[in-house]
C-alpha cells in the first residue's frame, strides 16, 4: 500500500502515509514526535536495543555491548584501545 500524499510513491505505515509524511507509530513521550522503535519509545527515550551489560542504557554495537562494555571493534594498531573507524584503525593510526 502506498503512501496517500500526492505524488509519493513510499510504503504506507500506521495512519496510511509513509514516515515522512507522519506515518509510523510515534514515541510516547508528550512532546516528541519521534518515530517509536520499540516499546513505543523513541531511541532518545529507550526505544530499540540497549547494552546487556547491567545497569546500562548506551546503544550497543557487535556484540550486544556498547564500547564500553566491550562491544565492537578495537583499532589493531599495537597498544591501541580506541574503536575502529576503517580499516581496522582508529582515527588516530588511518593516516
Amino acid at each position: 500500500k502506498k503512501c496517500m500524499e500526492a505524488a509519493c510513491d513510499k510504503l504506507a505505515q500506521t495512519g496510511g502515509r509513509c514516515y515522512k509524511h507522519g506515518g509510523g507509530t510515534r514515541c510516547s513521550v508528550p512532546e516528541c514526535n519521534k518515530l517509536a522503535i520499540a516499546r513505543r519509545l523513541c531511541t532518545g527515550h529507550g526505544g530499540g536495543r540497549v547494552c546487556s551489560h547491567p545497569e546500562c542504557s548506551k546503544r550497543p554495537l557487535k556484540g550486544g555491548k556498547c564500547f564500553q562494555h566491550g562491544g565492537g571493534r578495537r583499532c589493531s594498531h599495537p597498544g591501541c584501545t580506541n574503536q575502529v573507524v576503517t580499516q581496522d584503525k582508529c582515527r588516530a593510526h588511518t593516516m
